[in-house]
């Protein structure tokens, strides 16, 4: 079954301006057959998981979607079983790792994008699918095993032009070398940058493969 993953850096435009880059993406790959996504805000340390939900509920109801929060479902596991696609908020990765493993949710939610549920996630929500989090810009105080839901190791938030933040960001670009010379040549490494996202229909090898750009 082809796995269908729409994987973005961030979740805002460079005016602030929330899921409005990545709409017409986002109505691609769920269609208009689909009505409703389940949402995980699990990763969100700094807002309660309500208010994320909400937060998220704005533009995916403009674009014809009714979001569910996982955490207002009785049965989590039955929820992610029985959703027509996920998504997968940003936030602090180990955070929702750990949240997914203590609600033994991680195999459920791999096999369903492995079924071919479409899956959407931004930040943390894109780095959990691939084989290692080692790309990730959280303090690593522990590292639990990913999604494992693609074979691209992903790196988020990559600035290819900020001056401002130049230090940051070779901090960030030596980080993904050093990364992709210890997983070697067999992992594909992917820098996202801010204002782009990744499509994955049919996540094996080199196809498949296209990478969106937002202005």
């Amino acid at each position: 079954m082809t796995r269908r993953l729409l994987l973005l850096s961030s979740s805002r435009d460079a005016n602030g301006v929330y899921l409005l880059h990545s709409s017409t993406a986002i109505r691609s790959l769920l269609g208009e057959s689909l009505h409703r996504v389940l949402f995980v805000p699990y990763a969100g340390v700094t807002i309660a998981h309500a208010e994320y939900a909400e937060r998220a509920a704005v533009p995916f109801a403009k674009l014809g979607y009714e979001v569910h929060s996982i955490v207002d479902a009785p049965d989590p596991a039955r929820a992610v079983r029985e959703a027509e696609a996920i998504v997968i908020g940003g936030g602090n990765t180990f955070q929702l790792l750990a949240s997914l493993y203590e609600r033994e949710l991680i195999e459920i939610i791999r096999e369903r994008v492995h079924a071919g549920v479409p899956y959407i996630g931004w930040s943390a929500g894109a780095v959990i699918t691939a084989p290692t989090m080692g790309t990730t810009n959280d303090m690593p105080i522990i590292e639990p095993p990913s999604l494992r839901a693609s074979r691209r190791v992903l790196a988020p938030h990559h600035r290819r032009r900020d001056r401002a933040k130049r230090t940051r960001n070779r901090t960030r670009i030596f980080l993904r070398r050093a990364t992709h010379g210890v997983l070697g040549r067999r992992r594909h490494l992917v820098s996202v940058a801010e204002m782009t996202g990744m499509v994955c229909d049919d996540c094996h090898g080199s196809s498949g493969l296209s990478m969106l750009y937002y202005r």
